[in-house]
């Protein structure tokens, strides 16, 4: 069963959507967004996945890239610094020095990027 916050229903009726395939694609097509529980599960993958120390680092860099990657392209897009931020958190303990590193560093959150953390992620 599908279940529409009251605000979607009012547009459905307002479009005419007879049923449940033809509100799914004009959502979106409105909206242009695959699916909602897609872009949630991709959340919740980002939330979980950890770098681990003990192996080479690069297939879960790769995991986290794709996972923004297909979010952008829902036009949910995680802000560069925000991305970057997010890879810091996921450093194992045996290489957190990078983001004290960091830390030191730098003033500005902002100037922070994902490419340069992955760098120094996969050279550590």
């Amino acid at each position: 069963m599908l279940h529409i916050s009251a605000d979607i229903r009012k547009l459905a009726v307002k479009a005419k959507m007879g049923n449940t395939r033809e509100l799914l694609d004009w959502l979106k097509m409105q909206y242009d967004i695959t699916s909602i529980s897609a872009a949630y599960a991709d959340i919740v993958t980002i939330n979980k996945l950890q770098i681990l120390g003990d192996c080479d680092p690069t297939p879960s860099l790769d995991r986290l890239l794709t996972l923004f990657t297909h979010l952008e392209d829902n036009k949910l897009a995680y802000p560069e610094p925000i991305r970057a931020i997010t890879l810091l958190s996921k450093l194992p303990p045996q290489i957190e020095e990078i983001a004290c590193s960091y830390n030191q560093k730098t003033k500005d959150a902002t100037s922070l990027t994902f490419a340069t953390i992955c760098n120094d992620t996969i050279l550590n």
